[in-house]
C-alpha cells in the first residue's frame, strides 16, 4: 500500500518537474527567437506601408466601377419611379402654397 502512495507521489513530482523543464525551455526558445519575430513584424509592416497606396487606389477604382454598374442596373427602374411619382402627385393634388389659408368671404 505504501508502495502505491510512493509511486503516486513520484508520478506527480515527475509530472511537475517535466512541466517546469518544458516551460523553461519554451521560455528560452521564445527569448532567443524574439528578435527574429520583431524583425519579421517590421518587414510585414514595411510591406503593408508599401502596398497600402496600391490597395487604396484599387479600392477607389473598384468603388467607381461598382457605382457605375449599380447606376446601370437601376436605369430600367426609372420609368417605374416616374410612374410612381406621377401617381403620387395626382393622389396628393396640387402643391400647397406658402401663404395663409384664410380668405375673406363677402
Amino acid at each position: 500500500m505504501i508502495e502505491l502512495l510512493v509511486f503516486g507521489v513520484l508520478a506527480v513530482v515527475t509530472t511537475i518537474v517535466i512541466g517546469v523543464v518544458v516551460g523553461v525551455v519554451g521560455l528560452l526558445i521564445g527569448l532567443v527567437t524574439l528578435p527574429f519575430r520583431l524583425l519579421g513584424w517590421t518587414f510585414k509592416l514595411l510591406g503593408l506601408a508599401v502596398a497600402f497606396p496600391f490597395l487604396l487606389l484599387t479600392a477607389a477604382i473598384l468603388g467607381v466601377i461598382m457605382v457605375i454598374l449599380l447606376g446601370v442596373a437601376v436605369l430600367p427602374l426609372l420609368p417605374v419611379l416616374a410612374l410612381c411619382f406621377i401617381v403620387h402627385r395626382l393622389w396628393r393634388g396640387r402643391a400647397r402654397s406658402a401663404h395663409s389659408q384664410a380668405s375673406v368671404v363677402s
